[in-house]
């Protein structure tokens, strides 16, 4: 944990010999490093192996434990998984406050995302700097003439 000023995480959960997911969220892991994101991002996995085999600054994994993930029946069970990581992610806001080191913003961000500009600005952008509640949303940020109200 470095203590940046935001929080990032993603859910990798894929289905028992499966790996798609895991890639997605590496991919996206790279993706915010290599923009410079100055903030934390953890990635929740369901497998014991790690994402990353090197330890990556900013990065951190966290195992979970689901159920046996297979076929469509199940796929809404995955993708509960990024509302029921939210005691995890809680508890890691809780220590980093602790240690004096709090985020002010935090953002999920869907496993096949791909970042391609540093997101610090979207982040900073709105208000004063505070600790948020889990489960506030960033207003709309779209372009203007994208937006329903324009």
């Amino acid at each position: 944990m470095t203590g940046g000023p935001h929080l990032a995480y993603t859910v990798a959960v894929d289905p028992p010999g499966s790996g798609g997911h895991r890639t997605m969220a590496k991919l996206l892991g790279l993706s915010l490093a290599r923009t410079l994101f100055t903030g934390d991002f953890l990635i929740f996995r369901n497998t014991p192996e790690p994402i990353f085999l090197v330890e990556r600054k900013g990065i951190e994994e966290i195992y979970i434990e689901t159920p046996k993930l297979e076929g469509h029946e199940n796929a809404e069970e995955a993708w509960c998984w990024k509302y029921r990581v939210r005691e995890q992610v809680q508890e890691w806001l809780d220590r980093a406050a602790a240690v004096g080191t709090p985020y002010d913003k935090v953002l999920f961000l869907d496993a096949d995302s791909l970042v391609l500009r540093n997101l610090d600005h979207l982040l900073s952008r709105f208000g004063a700097t505070q600790r948020m509640r889990m489960g506030h949303r960033i207003p709309c940020m779209a372009a203007p003439h994208r937006r329903p109200d324009h």
